[in-house]
């Protein structure tokens, strides 16, 4: 929970000790602009892309940047627009970023 800079500073806080890699578990049962809980897995895409700049940006390239939606992306097309912002900032992986029951290949492909 918090704001996007508050995953910067723990992940700097956590380079300063010796990690060497972070995960970054956004925004799922919290949003962040109304700073309260929330039923259910909702999107936050752009929360989501500022928190991996700024992490980016607080730990350099020293560190390997990851990020775990837990599902949380309700299309592919939310899942590309989020994945592709990771792959600038030279991230790992993106672990989990929708549903599995939700794989909708049409809207990448094109499709309606």
């Amino acid at each position: 929970m918090g704001q996007p800079r508050d995953y910067a500073d723990h992940a700097l806080a956590h380079k300063t000790l010796g990690y060497t890699a972070y995960k970054i578990h956004p925004f799922y049962y919290w949003d962040p602009a109304t700073r309260t809980a929330v039923p259910g897995r909702p999107s936050h895409l752009d929360w989501d892309r500022e928190a991996g700049r700024l992490v980016r940006e607080a730990v350099d390239d020293d560190m390997v940047l990851m990020s775990d939606p837990w599902g949380t992306y309700h299309s592919v097309a939310n899942a590309l627009r989020v994945g592709r912002e990771l792959e600038r900032l030279r991230s790992y992986l993106c672990e989990h970023p929708m549903p599995e029951h939700r794989v909708e290949t049409n809207i990448m492909l094109g499709g309606s």
